[in-house]
Parts: C-alpha cells; sequence; structure tokens
C-alpha cells in the first residue's frame, strides 16, 4: 500500500478485523516497516505510530495491555505509558497529520464507542491567558 488520502486510509482501516493487519496497515501509511513499529527503535516517528495504534487498540478494539504488549514487543507497562501519552505530542508526526485517525481503530465493542477526550486535537491554552 503507498500512501494515500486520509479520506481512504479511514476507509481501509474500518475493513480491518485483525489487529495484526491493523498494525500493518497503519505502519505501511506513515511510511514505516511493521518490522520498525514491533522492533526496538525509539525515535520519535516511530513512537508516535506506536502511541496511535495503542490508543486505537483500548479504546475501539478494547484490548487488553498484556494482549497489545505480545503484538508490538513490549511490555504491558510500556503499552500503558504509550495510552497515557499526550496526545499534543501525536500532532507533529510531519507530512502525515493524526487528527480523526486514533478514534478509527475497528469495530467499537457492543456498539459502543469507548473513546475518550483524547481524541480531540488540542488547543493550546497559553493563547487563551490574557
Amino acid at each position: 500500500m503507498t500512501l494515500q488520502s486520509k479520506e481512504q486510509f479511514k476507509k481501509d482501516l474500518m475493513e480491518v478485523t485483525d489487529p495484526e493487519e491493523f498494525i500493518k496497515v497503519v505502519s505501511e501509511f506513515y511510511g514505516l516497516s511493521v518490522e520498525a513499529v514491533v522492533g526496538r527503535a525509539r525515535n520519535r516517528e516511530i513512537v508516535d505510530v506506536r502511541t496511535v495504534i495503542v490508543k486505537s487498540f483500548i479504546d475501539r478494539w478494547s484490548l487488553t495491555s498484556n494482549f497489545i504488549g505480545k503484538l508490538l514487543n513490549r511490555d504491558h507497562t510500556t503499552i500503558l505509558n504509550l495510552y497515557r501519552r499526550p496526545v499534543k505530542k501525536l500532532w507533529k508526526v510531519p507530512e502525515q497529520p493524526l487528527d480523526g485517525i486514533i478514534d478509527l481503530g475497528g469495530p467499537a465493542q457492543n456498539g459502543q464507542n469507548h473513546s475518550q477526550d483524547v481524541h480531540s486535537k488540542p488547543t493550546d491554552s497559553s493563547t487563551d491567558k490574557a
């Protein structure tokens, strides 16, 4: 899969039902290999993509941190730290903004959307101060 429009990417994600396939689709969208995403590298670009995957798996797929850790070759506490990572940092991924993508992980359980406020684009509160 080549880099594509965000709309096509969202459509493709909605069709994914396998967690390993989801990792592949997201990785390729951001121009990374699955090996890089599940590997040992800790550079910002890769960690940002892992964070997108983790937030989607927990919020939309309701997967456990232990299960996600096995998929990403990480300890469950690392998965929880990625999940708690401020979304504001995610907006700095070059070329492919993450707005509207985090909340599209897969089928919500029982037809419910388990998403939280972590999906809205953060605002810079420093400009709100007078």
